[in-house]
């Protein structure tokens, strides 16, 4: 495999949908974990997982609705939820946290390595 250069990645189609829902949604969101690894990488992955500055909760709800797919908790006490969707015939998992404590805080806990 050829190592990826410096420059731009192409994110997988469906996360122009997603974003499409969630900007329709008042909140700050990032795009976090596998699916920036597997875009540098040039792989594709069905989940992608974004960090939300409000209720994961709430806003797993919205996309959900904004998608015709299904939301549900995945952790209470840590206000994580998942939204199931169909985009072109694909079932996307889309895994939704709060940064209960702020962006920074939650960027803290991360692994920001990609091949551990």
């Amino acid at each position: 495999m050829t190592p990826p250069t410096a420059g731009y990645y192409r994110l997988p189609s469906q996360v122009s949908h997603i974003t499409e829902a969630i900007s329709q949604i008042p909140v700050k969101s990032y795009l976090v974990g596998g699916v920036l690894r597997d875009s540098i990488l040039g792989t594709t992955n069905p989940d992608v997982d974004i960090v939300v500055v409000a209720s994961a909760l709430d806003v797993a709800k919205k996309i959900a609705d904004l998608m015709n797919g299904r939301s549900f908790q995945l952790d209470t006490s840590r206000d994580i939820c998942r939204v199931l969707a169909n985009v072109s015939g694909n079932e996307i998992q889309i895994d939704i946290a709060s940064a209960q404590n702020g962006i920074s805080s939650d960027i803290a806990k991360r692994d920001f390595t990609i091949n551990s």
